[in-house]
């Protein structure tokens, strides 16, 4: 039951002056300092403040193209983004919500903290009444949000903000992948690869591989990876990078006969899959190939975060003697050239949970 006075203060709402009393039941007069998030100069796309920056753009540790640079979201814009669709939610998980409002009502400091100045809780008749404007409120934050990118959004933050124009499970904006702090991008992929590889049945294993493999880049992920050296030494130790192809048959040119069964190594990524031989079946069939190339895609990226310390010897020692520059190693370096290629892995296995009803059994808010 929702026992929050009509008139209490509440963390996400800017006042002019409220009062606190102390451990003593002393008075303490406070007063709110923050800013207009449309006149904030500290936040929306810069570099993390861990990577090497020139002339204000990121420099991608590893990139052997060009040495790449990019933009990046910074941290304190996902906490800005998070707080305000996490505002509307707590809202509406007490039936209520907020008047009107724009960019010029939304306060926000330098730690991504935010408070919405000039508008009003309401509580709600009914259900119509409440989605109707719970609604409203997040079209406004999506506005913002799209703003604060000048429309450039990325890959991840568009989906999010897809997700909320479509109406899905509101209970997911606030713990969307593309707020998540790059420092535990890592952890909860590994939370969600866990689940979809462990835990969940064949069946929707294979489902969820089956619309991986309609994510652009995973046909050439491979590609892709050898363009960087932090990601080329993790895919190619060891075996070269042999161990993510789809088995196939060895070719003898003394034999014309084709072959009549599949080859150990077949039967066992089949088996991966949770699939068995059919009757005859002498090679992998297409559909299989498809799902095998999305499951080695993930395999490679649990991979790069399980062992990514093992291939890095020279890299670390050079980050130890101060050397650093391209050849230093930092784990958040690894998981951030490795987020910018592939921007919409965790949305999607996220979604895919969520489709699924089985998001609500992992701690996500714990990444926060």
């Amino acid at each position: 039951m929702d026992m929050e006075h009509e008139d209490a203060a509440v963390s996400y709402l800017s006042y002019d002056e409220y009062v606190l009393f102390d451990e003593d039941g002393n008075r303490l007069v406070s007063r709110d300092y923050e800013v207009p998030v449309e006149n904030s100069d500290f936040l929306f796309v810069h570099s993390p403040e861990f990577f090497a920056v020139e002339n204000g753009v990121l420099v991608l540790p590893g990139e052997t193209e060009n040495y790449m640079r990019q933009e990046v979201v910074a941290e304190v814009t996902k906490k800005i983004s998070r707080n305000m669709l996490k505002a509307i939610w707590k809202n509406h998980s007490r039936s209520k919500y907020f008047t009107a409002f724009d960019a010029s009502h939304v306060r926000t400091n330098a730690d991504g903290k935010v408070k919405f100045r000039g508008v009003s809780i309401v509580r709600s008749q009914s259900a119509g009444e409440l989605k109707e404007h719970t609604t409203e409120n997040l079209l406004s934050v999506c506005t913002i949000i799209s703003n604060m990118f000048n429309g450039n959004l990325p890959d991840d933050f568009a989906n999010l903000l897809s997700l909320i124009k479509k109406g899905t499970n509101m209970d997911i904006y606030h713990i969307h992948a593309a707020l998540v702090p790059l420092i535990n991008y890592d952890s909860l992929f590994i939370e969600l690869y866990d689940h979809i590889f462990d835990v969940l049945d064949k069946v929707k294993f294979r489902e969820i591989l089956a619309e991986l493999k309609k994510l652009p880049y995973v046909q050439n992920w491979k590609t892709t990876v050898q363009d960087n050296d932090l990601l080329n030494i993790t895919y190619s130790f060891n075996d070269g990078g042999s161990s993510y192809d789809v088995p196939v048959h060895k070719v003898n040119p003394n034999k014309k006969a084709k072959p009549t069964c599949l080859n150990k190594d077949q039967n066992l990524a089949l088996e991966k899959l949770g699939l068995k031989r059919e009757k005859g079946q002498a090679d992998l069939y297409k559909n299989q190939i498809d799902l095998l190339e999305a499951m080695y895609f993930l395999m490679f990226l649990r991979n790069r975060i399980a062992h990514r310390m093992e291939p890095f010897k020279d890299w670390i020692e050079a980050d130890a003697n101060g050397e650093g520059g391209r050849d230093a190693y930092d784990p958040q370096g690894s998981a951030l050239v490795t987020h910018l290629r592939f921007p919409l892995v965790l949305a999607f296995m996220q979604e895919q949970l969520l489709e699924k009803n089985e998001l609500w059994r992992l701690p996500i808010a714990n990444y926060f």
